[in-house]
């Protein structure tokens, strides 16, 4: 498959828009466990609930706010790098890509999926499980990264992410992403499936 003209390298970090609404859901619902503990007699159970609901999303935010710095994944010259594989996704490998949007408690989540033709499937990379960003995703029940699987007989790479931004900080409107996938691979726009309510 013949590629497109190339730009720069463009690297991709996490935004902390997540540390807030974390941060704000937890100080409310810490605060109201402990007005239900000291105030709604008969109802410890429903305040205990709320304090350890509240503590265990403050301590997300935390590890948010002092989680690495690092690149979720790069568009480099020859193909694209998450932050758990084990090397490039060449883009002369690609053969469509279809995007999935939804909302989560949070904020909105993404899954790019990546269809690999059959005699390349070998030039897929491998990729570490999603515990390799840390013990603050497995908190949150959140996870950013890529995975190969198989689906109607094709090889897919599918890469989950939320809020984006450049390494130099500026933000970036998530379809601008898309599309410039889209324009490394060659392929006229990416399909976009978005759920329902979203």
């Amino acid at each position: 498959m013949k590629q497109a003209p190339l730009m720069e390298d463009l690297v991709f970090v996490e935004t902390k828009r997540i540390v807030y609404w974390l941060g704000f859901i937890g100080i409310c619902t810490t605060v109201l466990g402990i007005y239900a503990l000291m105030k709604m007699t008969g109802n410890t159970w429903f305040a205990v609930f709320l304090l350890v609901c509240g503590l265990w999303t403050l301590s997300s935010a935390v590890l948010n706010a002092t989680s690495a710095k690092g690149p979720i994944f790069i568009l480099k010259k020859d193909g694209i790098w998450f932050v758990n594989s084990e090397g490039l996704l060449p883009y002369d490998i690609i053969g469509d890509m279809q995007v999935e949007r939804y909302s989560s408690l949070m904020q909105p989540q993404r899954n790019m999926s990546f269809t690999i033709a059959p005699e390349d499937k070998d030039r897929v990379p491998e990729f570490r499980g999603m515990s390799g960003l840390g013990l603050r995703l497995s908190l949150l029940l959140w996870r950013t990264g890529a995975h190969k699987g198989r689906a109607f007989k094709r090889t897919m790479v599918v890469f989950r992410y939320s809020g984006l931004k450049l390494d130099n900080g500026e933000s970036v409107d998530t379809e601008m992403i898309e599309e410039e996938i889209a324009r490394r691979i060659n392929v006229s726009e990416p399909t976009v499936v978005a759920a329902p309510g979203y």
